[in-house]
This record gives structure tokens, C-alpha cells and sequence, in this order.
């Protein structure tokens, strides 16, 4: 059966399950539990002589809308109601008895409140009315969850940053098992873990509908928000939540939007930060003519809702905008200076750091002269621009100047644009522009509607469209902004609409149906920008089209940013559509609930790469071999044109990704006795291989045979049915097999005391997980220069692999001994799109979808706890949560498919050796041998593979320069806690959440979204040794939020006469965050990235030296100008080196992360509020929120950098060297932000 038939047949297999699913849901039609937003309140009815009260009449009203929802008891005298959050009162009726009526029962968002009550024998129409308790206890479920009710969400301090109030930001900074990446909370909301969860794993949900971002999970919520006073009230669902919950790797956030009520109510609000009310912090101090940070931001917007027709239809309506200014410094980058620019680097020239093979003085910052390489006894040797060629002595007025003849055309036209630095000196010397965005603005609005069709039916549906667009300092930046073309500066707009369109049916009064559709767009238009008018003209082999994009590294100066300009725009629409039908069946004991979802993503992403060219420069090509770590520049590398490495994109076409997946549940919460629930499901995940809509997709396959290597393995595949395609649809194969079991129990062994306990698997989203286009070979291509071209060309492969324009002196460019010419421009693109050769990617980047993607990740939750009510309304909650992480997306090791074994390491600089040669040679020839390297990888190796290099050969699959799995699903976790919560609500007094978790995680892959977390994995063929401890692991948190309300005014214990002195001294309220934690794991990172084809791209890690400290006995004070000590540089050192190229001849010894810790975290936010009633109806709130209340400086975690060099310090404590390995440059915090709001409600 052809692979096409399969995946028909497995189709129409699906398809059939899909009917007979739905068809026996029809059968079970009949009282929904908590349902995606919606709460429920259950109870037991029972006479005054305990017995069960069978078939009486519940009704459930919303106190703020007057809506009805009714029901009956079972025959076990069982009622379970699904409502929307908000304020009930329940009255339950039965001929023979008094009506019993229990009202203030709050229902918070997905929360299953127990309401029991008793019917006293009397007349129906006398009533017997109890004032319920806030629902703290949770005596019907297992699951581990923590509500913010309306009240803390308003009124704990939360910032105004990145364009608003972050919805997640309590999330990560008040309540137990979350953690923000970096340990800073404020990163959460972006960036954080729940309960062991990977970053970028957990589901969000708004109204009960997922926000179906298709690239990323968990921080989609930050681009995307609808306005924070939109939102109700929240509740993160951390483990054994019911089994309608799916597709998160790590607990679910789930957000309501506000309704109507029968009265109009209304809010007006804005919130200001401006750097007047700021602290200085410590860079002006230190530095001076820095400025204070300048952050201005204003957040402001309106709410308004009411009855459209009382008791029956309402509406809600949002507007929030925010404009966010941002131009304060963090540290400082280096950039050309003056006389750089033109070619004069005479004052990076230092002392004298060793002798060339010639026996000739070698300095530190000495530039040389690429077009002078030659061999002298087998090591290469270069001549100094401005030294004398015998000597190696330097010639005074014109050492280290490179002359003006040999300037790069095209670089003479972009150096005029660099700016002037603000500093002195060659280094480190403008300041570098902090944070992400200098400009921001975004607009969100919000409208829902709520209508009673009847008695048994209510429809509401909501309309969401929220837009940023920003600034983004994409690495390094720097004054003047925006400086362009050469500061790495874009704009991005980001947003959509949001739609959720819900009905409601009960169908009887023990069924009920729920439907739920949802659609989601997410616009990302990023890399916008004006560069294009800026391009080089003198550019050689590459179009005009954009700016080319520009890389710089070096091994030894300090602060460069990272990229130069900002190249072609990316546009990345993404859709998903949710479908969503639950149903429920309350019988007896048993609340028996079906359900099932359908997901649709599309993706249709323009991501064009480098159209104009993408350029990287080092201080290699400019620097002498085997001095790589302290001659050279890059910006001498730039001035000459010499790239390192350079390619181009084609792209003529745009791909359609498609997605998507089936799910179905079932449910049983069975009240098997008066104190006992048990909570029974399953859950079963259908991911849709992800396919591209016109089949227009190729991937990596490792079988097949390369007719461009001599039918070596490994070769492209591509989806259709053409000749060499594979007459599939999707590289991915069908799976059925995705069960998610959940168990779970709640015993109240009094009713102050509950136990609860619990397991259940949840697999994640069958998404992307990365950005942008991916598997398109074909269909887009590139023509790349390697940096082995220099090899073919000027014969060495230290040199320039091409110069990117002809020098000012017209003269060619080629070795000044052998006369060999080197490469001026990318070559011309000779092919035709598209293109189905499976040898076409030959010397390039390839990736591919596994056939198991749809293997989706999973992980295993499971605890055990107590709940325990104590006086005064405290409950207090400790519970054993544990989690493992099983096929979790790791894209570390994802990018490393084709790294060499680890033992060829060992031959250091002959990994830069051409290999053909090197077969031959006497003493290299025997050295291979050893190492079982005895010829060529195929045939035809020398001529046609991408590089004849030795390193190339022992790649595992030579013919490619690398290759990613795009979904690797195969990393592991385990996670360890204990977590204790105490909470208090309170409608006056104190209210808080204090939480504590004592936690280890381990795992080897810290983010689900690709490659995005803070681990550095260097060997894949050694993946245990990659496991450990993860980049957000804290071993201890506690997290105190609360806030009080004075005792003065009218309805409080003093000073409540009311009248003018009320509004005076009533009304104020004092609140605060504070969080106080273990300190960020840290990695040592070695001098040296690795040879061509074998490193690892996250660099090599460092060694420790057993036996010797890690941290110097003691810390001082922070000092940014000649750093703080904290790691002792002693216990580390680079692993041993090659001499020439500085090839590390092993990977470091250290772990992913090191025993010792940066500093503890210690940050407390405080707020002090106003409430000034004006009129019984209006309501006037003044606040002032103060974040780093303390204006603690702090110390930031150290440079664990070896190759920022160790630091030396004098007899008056300065630091000579300039070194800042194992030092704290910079603080832990900001300085204190003072923020205010006024809020008008009626």
C-alpha cells in the first residue's frame, strides 16, 4: 500500500472515529461541571434527619445580572450547576419543606465551589436563608489551583511595562510553583515555568477558548493581550485538573473577561511613570554625564458595560492604550571610533604578546595584513599592517593603519554612518541602550455581549482586537536612535482580533450542552525598517532589495553588538480556529461529562532571509593565527570587507503551513460518599501531521541516497508526487495513541481539613514551537560562502572567504606571495525555482520534520496535599507536586544533528587541513590514521563537496554544512516540590497570599520554544551529561503579596463619623509584592567556540579545577566601575587548545551549570492607595505604587565569561586589566520606579 493510500485510509479511519465520538456523546445529553472558564457549584440536598432529598428544583441566580439557572437533585440527592464566575445565591425547593436559600456565594473562574444545604420540614413559601463563606476549601476536586479573586487583581502593585499591565505578571510573582526564567519576575509573564513546565509550555486560555498562538506557547499572552481591565479574574490550574483541560506542558492560565450587569457601570483610568519620581540608580554615580534611567510610560483606557435589556441582554466594553518611552543606558558597546573609520587602529595596539614563526614581535590589537598569509615550518604568518615586514618592529605614524588604497568600496560608504562614540578610549565606549524597547505604543479593545435566548438557552460572545508596535533594540544598541542603518534597531507590529462566540443549552434539568467556537489571527510584521535607502552600491552580488545584514565577533574585545542594521522584513500571519462541544450527565452520584475540540492553525509566514546579503566579520581574518585571542579586529575585518563568512537568500514564494488536532474526553466526578470525590477521566490527543497547503516542503532525509555525493546517504525529500518526491502530504505520520488518564480524590476529613490527591498525563500543543519558515528547500534556496573558500582560493582558510566590494585602489585583491586571487562578491544564483533535486542543498543548512513529530510531549503530574482552615478565615494548603517531562522539545541539541563525534576533537588545528592533502602527508597522514580516518568520505569529496576540509569530512553527514531537526522530541525533566500557600480574603482588613516552594528540576532542555531558554548544550553524543539542574531552577522561594485596609473611616473601627473627615482619613489601603529567592543558576563559558562544522553553537563551557573554591571568601559591595569579585577565578580555566586556530581539543569539563549560585534575589514592590467616595455611585481611587521600594541595588549574577579575561587589581583596589571573569559588573536591580494611577468608578 502506497505511503498516499496510507494516509487516505488513515483519514477515512479518523473521520469515523470523529462520527461515532459524536454520535455516542448524543446518548449522554444530560448537568455540565466547571467547563474551560466556567465555574460550577455542587452540593449535596439533604432533611433534617441527614437523608438525601431526591428531584428538588435548584435555582441559581447571578446577583449582578438576575439570570436563573436551573436544575434538580438526583436520586443520590446530587447537584452539580456549571456557571460563569461571578456572585450567587442558590434556593433550593421541595414540596413538604421550607425553600432554603444560601446567597454571597462567590464562584471563581473554573472553580468548583461545594454549596450543601438542608431542607427543614415547613411550608415551601417560608424561606431559611444562610450567608455562605468564601469557598477557600476546594472539597470537590483534586486539582492544584490558585485564583486571583477582582479584588488583589486590582489592587496588588503590578507595573506598567512592555505596554501595560501584564496579565501573568501576579502569576509569576504571588503564587506558589511559578517561576520567571532569570529569576526576575517581571520575566514571567514572557518567559516563566509552572510546576516544572518547560518555558513557553503552558496553555492560556480567555474565556475558556486558547489564545492558539502557533509558534509559541505560555508568553504568547504578552503580544497579544486584550486590555487588562477587560479581564474579571484569573486561576492557574497547576496539576490534575479534569480532563476537558489539554495541550499544555505545564499547568493552564485561565483568564474571563468582565460582562454587563443590570446596573451601568463604568471606569476611567491612566497610570504614569516618569523618571522625575525615579530613583538615579548606580551608572550615573559611577559614570559620570550618564543619565538617570528615563523610562516614561502611560497607560490609560475606559470600561463601560450594562443592560442592553435588563435580565436579559448586556454588554461590556474596553479601551486600553499605552505609549511606552524608553532611551536610559545599561553598560556600554563598542564601536569604531573616528580615526578607525578610517582605517586607523593604532590605538588598539598594546604591548608585545609573543613571537610569529619569523621570530617577529607580535602585539596585542595588532591588525594584519590578510593578503600576506604564507607558511613558514607549518604555521601560517602574516604581516602587520605598519610593522616592519623583517623586523616585525612597528613603524612610528604608521602601525596598525590600514592603508587607503586597501579600504573596502562598499565599507567606505557605511562607515561615515556609524556614530561618534560619547566615550574615550577603543573599547567599551558609548553607552549601550538598556531593554528592549525605546518606542511602544499599542491599542487594545474588548467588547462581549451576554443575552438570555430563554429559560434554558444563553448565548455571549466577545471581540478582542489588541495591536503593538514597537521599537526593538534587536541586540546591542546605541545613541543616536534611530541610527540607522548601522544600529541593529527594527520596528515590529504585532496583534490581531480575538473572537469567542459561546452557547449554552439545558436540555433538560440534569443535561446541559456547552458549545464554544473561537478564532484567533496573529499578525507579526517584525525587521521593519528604512535601511534599504542606505544600501552600498559598491556591494558586489547582491541586490538592492533590503540592507545586508552584518555580523561581528571577536574572541577578546569586549561589548561588541552583535549585528549591524537591520536587513529584510518578516511577515508572519498565523490563524487557529477552535471548535469546542461539552456535554454532561448527572446521574446519581455520578456528573459524567463528554466532550471533544477540534483545532485549526494555518501559518502563512514571508520570512526571506537576507535577500541583500549576510555578511559576518571577525578579528580572524585581520588577526595572526595562534594569536586569535589577542590580535585582529573586527571592525578592521569590515574596513578591508574580508567576511568570515558570507551568503544570500532567494525567495520567490510564500508557504502555507497548515496544523491542527482532535481531542476528546470524558469525565466522571463521583461523589462516592458524603466526604469523598473522586475525580475520573480520560483524554485523548489527535495531533493533524502539520503540512504545507500545496505541498510545497522538503526535509532531510538520512536514507536517501545523494546523487551530488556519489549516492552517499542523506539526501532531500520532498513532499507530492513528483518523480523524486515522496508522494506523502505530510513528513509526519498519523498518531492514535496520545491517552491522557486523570485521577484524582478530595476527602474532607472534617470540614476544616482536607486531603487531596492525584495523577494525570497532559500532552502539549501540536504547534511550531519555532518562528518563521522552515522545510522549504526548493522552493527558496541560497547561495552561502563558507569560510574553507578562502582555503580554495587564496590557499588559506584564516583568510577572508570573499571581500564583499573591490578596495579603493582598484588593484585586485589576491596573495601577495602566491598570487592566488581571492573572491570579490557572492557569486551570481544560477538556478530555477522550484527545484526538486535532492542534492540540492549540498554545502548548505538543511532540516527536517521527523516522522514521529506527532509524537507530541508529555508530561506527568501528580500530588498529594491538605487543605486546612484556620481561624479568622486563613486556609492554609501544603502539597507534594511532582512532574516528569517526557519527548520534550529540545532545540539545543535539535541544530547539532550533524556535529562530529566528540574523540575528533583531538586533532586540533588539522580540522582546518584540507583533507586530501593531509592523507598524504608523512606526519599528518599517520595522525589520522589514529584516528580511524584512512580516506575520503566519498569519492568525489574534494571536488564537489562544500569544503575539503578534514573537518567537513567527519561530519556525519559531509555533504551538508549542518542540519536541523525542527522537532526534536526527545528531552527529559523530572521536577520535585514542596509547595505551602496561606491565604486570607478579606472584604475589609487583610487580604494576602503568602507561598513558599522548595523545588529541584532537572532536565536537559529547559524551553519548548526553540532554543530559547539559558542552557548551553555543547555535545550532542553525550547527552546525559547535558542534564542538570535547569537555568530556572531556585531552590527556595517565598512570595509575600498582601494588602491592608486602615481601620479609619465610615463602616471602619475608628474616626467613622463620615462627612468631610471620611474622605480625609477614609478609604486608605497599603499593599505589596514581595519575592525572595535562591540565586540563578550560572555556566562557564570557555574562550573558544569550536572549529567549522563540529561546535556546538552555543559555545564550548569552561573547566573546573577540583578542589579549589568556586567563590571568593567574601563579596563586597557592588562596584560597576572596577567590578565586584564572586566567582574565584582560580577554580576555572579553558580546556586545553590547538596552537594555531584555538580549536579546543575537548569540551570543558563543568557542567550545564555549576554547585555555586549568583546571588540571591530580594526585591519588594509597595503601594499606598486612596479610595474617595464622591457620590454613592462614584468612587475616586489615587495610587502611587513604588517597585524596588527600597531602592536596593543588589548584585547582578557574575561575567562568566573566560574570555573577558581575569581581573587584576591594585593597592587602591583598581582594576588594571580590564578583566571581569568571576566579577558582578552591574546591580540586581534597577533603580526604585515610583508609579501613579487615578481611577475613576461608577
Amino acid at each position: 500500500m502506497s505511503a498516499l493510500r496510507e494516509d487516505t485510509v488513515k483519514i477515512r479511519t479518523l473521520l469515523l472515529v470523529l462520527v461515532a465520538s459524536l454520535t455516542s456523546l448524543l446518548f449522554f445529553l444530560t448537568t455540565a461541571s466547571a467547563q474551560g472558564n466556567l465555574g460550577a457549584i455542587t452540593g449535596t440536598l439533604q432533611d433534617a434527619s441527614g437523608a438525601v432529598v431526591p428531584e428538588a428544583a435548584i435555582t441559581i441566580t447571578n446577583f449582578d445580572t438576575g439570570v436563573k439557572w436551573t436544575a434538580k437533585t438526583s436520586s443520590a440527592g446530587y447537584y452539580r450547576v456549571p456557571v460563569p464566575p461571578g456572585s450567587y445565591k442558590v434556593q433550593a425547593e421541595r414540596a413538604g419543606f421550607k425553600t432554603a436559600i444560601t446567597d454571597q456565594i462567590v464562584v471563581p473562574v473554573a472553580q468548583v465551589v461545594t454549596v450543601d444545604l438542608k431542607l427543614q420540614p415547613g411550608s415551601i413559601k417560608e424561606t431559611v436563608v444562610v450567608t455562605a463563606e468564601a469557598p477557600l476549601l476546594q472539597t470537590a476536586t483534586a486539582e492544584v489551583s490558585s485564583s486571583v479573586t477582582p479584588q488583589e487583581f486590582e489592587t496588588f502593585p503590578i507595573q506598567v511595562s512592555d505596554g501595560g499591565r501584564d496579565l501573568q505578571s501576579i502569576i509569576f510573582s504571588s503564587l506558589p510553583g511559578t517561576v520567571a526564567s532569570g529569576g526576575d519576575p517581571t520575566n514571567g509573564p514572557w518567559s516563566g515555568s509552572i510546576n516544572g513546565g518547560q518555558l513557553f509550555s503552558h496553555e492560556i486560555l480567555i474565556d475558556g477558548v486558547t489564545i492558539g498562538r502557533f509558534d509559541l506557547s505560555g508568553g504568547g499572552l504578552t503580544e497579544f493581550q486584550p486590555g487588562t481591565d477587560s479581564i474579571a479574574e484569573f486561576k492557574v490550574q497547576s496539576s490534575n485538573y479534569s480532563a476537558e483541560y489539554g495541550n499544555t506542558g505545564g499547568g493552564v492560565a485561565n483568564f474571563t473577561y468582565k460582562s454587563g450587569t443590570n446596573q451601568f457601570h463604568g471606569l476611567l483610568f491612566e497610570y504614569l511613570k516618569n523618571p522625575v519620581a525615579n530613583a538615579a540608580g548606580v551608572f550615573p554615580g559611577a559614570f559620570p554625564g550618564t543619565p538617570k534611567d528615563n523610562v516614561k510610560e502611560n497607560n490609560f483606557g475606559f470600561n463601560i458595560g450594562g443592560p442592553l435589556l435588563k435580565q436579559r441582554t448586556f454588554f461590556f466594553f474596553n479601551y486600553e492604550g499605552d505609549r511606552y518611552r524608553d532611551f536610559s543606558f545599561n553598560g556600554q558597546v563598542t564601536i569604531p571610533t573616528a580615526a578607525m573609520r578610517t582605517g586607523n587602529f593604532s590605538e588598539m595596539l598594546g604591548s608585545q604578546v609573543g613571537t610569529d614563526a619569523l621570530g617577529r614581535p607580535v602585539y596585542q590589537g595588532e591588525i594584519f595584513d590578510p593578503t600576506t598569509t604564507r607558511d613558514v615550518g607549518g604555521e601560517p604568518v602574516r604581516d602587520g599592517f605598519g610593522f616592519d615586514p623583517t623586523t616585525g618592529l612597528p613603524i612610528p605614524g604608521q602601525a596598525n593603519v590600514i592603508p587607503a588604497g586597501m579600504i573596502s568600496t562598499a565599507s567606505a560608504q557605511l562607515l561615515p554612518l556609524f556614530p561618534d562614540p560619547l566615550y574615550s578610549g577603543a573599547t567599551k565606549n558609548t553607552p549601550r541602550f538598556n531593554g528592549c524597547c525605546p518606542y511602544l505604543s499599542r491599542d487594545a479593545h474588548t467588547v462581549k455581549i451576554d443575552h438570555v435566548l430563554n429559560s434554558k438557552q444563553k448565548l455571549w460572545g466577545s471581540y478582542t482586537y489588541a495591536w503593538r508596535s514597537r521599537y526593538n533594540r534587536n541586540t546591542t544598541s546605541f545613541p543616536p536612535f534611530p541610527g540607522w542603518p548601522m544600529n541593529p534597531i527594527k520596528k515590529q507590529d504585532v496583534g490581531g482580533p480575538q473572537v469567542r462566540i459561546a452557547h449554552a443549552w439545558n436540555i433538560t434539568d440534569r443535561s446541559l450542552n456547552n458549545f464554544q467556537f473561537g478564532f484567533n489571527r496573529f499578525q507579526n510584521k517584525n525587521g521593519l525598517s528604512d535601511n534599504a535607502k542606505y544600501f552600498p552600491t559598491e556591494l558586489v552580488g547582491a541586490p538592492s532589495t533590503c540592507f545586508p545584514r552584518i555580523s561581528l565577533s571577536s574572541s577578546y574585545i569586549k561589548s561588541l553588538p552583535r549585528t549591524l542594521g537591520q536587513s529584510c522584513p518578516n511577515i508572519d500571519p498565523a490563524d487557529s480556529f477552535i471548535v469546542q462541544d461539552y456535554f454532561s450527565y448527572l446521574r446519581g452520584k455520578h456528573n459524567l461529562k463528554f466532550g471533544g475540540e477540534f483545532r485549526h492553525y494555518r501559518y502563512n509566514t514571508y520570512e526571506p532571509g537576507s535577500l541583500s546579503g549576510s555578511y559576518s566579520f571577525s578579528d580572524v581574518q585581520t588577526g595572526l593565527p595562534g594569536f586569535t585571542t589577542s590580535t585582529g579586529n573586527p571592525y578592521a575585518s569590515f574596513v578591508l570587507g574580508g567576511a568570515s563568512t558570507a551568503s544570500r537568500s532567494i525567495y520567490l514564494t510564500t508557504p502555507h503551513f497548515r496544523a491542527g488536532s482532535y481531542s476528546f474526553f470524558v469525565q466522571d466526578d463521583f461523589k462516592a460518599t458524603p466526604k469523598l470525590t473522586l475525580n475520573l477521566g480520560l483524554r485523548w490527543e489527535i495531533p493533524v501531521p502539520q503540512y504545507e497547503h500545496d505541498d510545497r516542503e522538503s526535509g532531510f532525509n538520512g536514507g536517501l541516497p545523494n546523487p551530488g555525493a556519489d549516492n552517499i546517504p542523506g539526501a532531500l525529500e520532498f513532499l507530492g508526487n513528483c518523480s523524486t518526491c515522496n508522494h506523502r502530504h505530510s513528513f509526519m505520520d498519523w498518531n492514535f495513541k496520545q491517552f491522557a488518564p486523570r485521577i484524582g480524590m478530595a476527602y474532607a476529613i472534617t470540614n476544616k481539613l482536607v486531603f487531596r490527591g492525584g495523577y494525570g498525563i497532559s500532552f502539549a500543543p501540536p504547534i511550531e514551537d519555532n518562528f518563521g519558515t522552515m522545510n522549504y528547500w526548493g522552493f527558496t534556496d541560497s547561495v552561502v560562502v563558507h569560510g574553507s573558500n578562502a582555503l580554495k582560493t587564496t590557499g588559506f582558510s584564516q583568510d577572508p572567504a570573499l571581500y564583499w566590494s573591490p578596495v579603493a585602489s582598484g588593484i585586485p585583491v589576491q596573495n601577495v606571495f602566491n598570487g592566488q586571487a581571492a573572491s570579490i562578491g557572492i557569486p551570481a544564483y544560477n538556478g530555477t525555482l522550484p527545484n526538486r533535486d535532492p542534492a540540492l542543498a549540498n554545502g548548505d543548512t538543511v532540516d527536517f520534520l521527523p516522522r514521529n513529530g506527532t509524537a507530541e510531549p508529555y508530561t506527568q503530574n501528580w500530588s498529594v496535599g491538605f487543605q486546612y482552615m484556620l481561624p479568622h478565615d486563613i486556609m492554609i494548603q501544603t502539597d507534594y507536586l511532582g512532574s516528569k517531562g517526557t519527548r520534550l522539545l529540545n532545540g539545543y541539541f535539535g541544530t547539532l544533528v550533524n556535529q562530529a563525534q566528540t574523540q575528533y576533537m583531538g586533532l586540533g588545528d588539522i580540522l582546518a587541513d584540507d583533507l586530501a592533502t593531509d592523507l598524504a602527508d608523512p606526519v599528518n597522514g599517520p595522525i589520522l590514521a589514529s584516528y580511524g580516518i584512512t580516506g575520503l568520505p566519498y569519492p568525489s569529496f574534494e571536488d564537489t563537496n562544500y569544503s575539503g576540509q578534514v573537518s567537513a569530512a567527519i561530519q556525519p553527514y559531509p555533504q551538508y554544512y549542518s542540519i536541523q531537526n525542527n522537532y526534536p522530541n526527545f528531552g527529559s525533566s523530572t521536577y520535585h516540590s514542596l509547595q505551602m500557600m496561606a491565604r486570607k480574603s478579606a472584604k475589609n482588613g487583610l487580604t494576602f497570599i503568602a507561598a513558599y516552594t522548595y523545588s529541584k528540576m532537572l532536565t536537559d532542555s529547559d524551553a519548548a520554544l526553540f532554543a530559547s531558554g539559558g542552557q548551553n548544550v555543547q555535545d550532542i553524543w553525550n547527552r546525559r551529561a547535558e542534564k542538570g539542574i535547569a537555568s530556572y531552577d531556585h531552590t527556595h522561594v517565598f512570595k509575600l503579596s498582601w494588602f491592608y485596609d486602615l481601620p479609619f473611616g465610615r463602616g471602619r473601627r475608628w474616626l467613622n463619623s463620615g462627612g468631610a473627615l471620611d474622605r480625609v482619613v477614609g478609604g486608605w489601603q497599603i499593599t505589596a509584592i514581595q519575592n525572595y529567592m535562591s540565586g540563578n543558576p550560572l555556566t562557564i563559558y570557555s574562550t573558544y567556540s569550536g572549529s567549522s562544522g563540529y561546535q556546538s553553537q552555543y559555545g564550548i563551557r569552561g573547566d573546573i579545577i577540583p578542589g579549589v573554591p568556586q567563590k571568593v571568601p567574601s563579596v563586597g559591595h557592588l562596584d560597576v566601575v572596577n567590578f565586584t569579585p564572586y566567582l574565584n577565578p582560580a577554580a576555572f580555566a579553558d580546556p586545553p587548545a590547538s596552537p594555531i586556530n584555538a580549536y579546543p581539543l575537548r569540551y570543558g569539563n563543568s557542567p550545564a551549570f555549576i554547585q555555586t549560585r549568583g546571588p540571591a534575589w530580594r526585591g519588594e514592590d509597595f503601594g499606598i492607595v486612596k479610595n474617595t467616595r464622591l457620590t454613592e455611585r462614584f468612587n475616586l481611587q489615587f495610587r502611587a505604587d513604588m517597585f524596588n521600594v527600597f531602592n536596593r541595588t543588589g548584585l547582578g549574577d557574575p561575567d562568566t565569561s573566560l574570555g573577558d579575561g581575569t581581573p587584576e587589581y591594585d593597592a587602591n583596589g583598581v582594576n588594571t586589566s580590564g578583566g571581569s571573569f568571576g566579577t558582578i559588573t552591574g546591580p540586581q536591580h534597577g533603580p526604585r520606579i515610583i508609579q501613579f494611577a487615578l481611577r475613576l468608578n461608577f
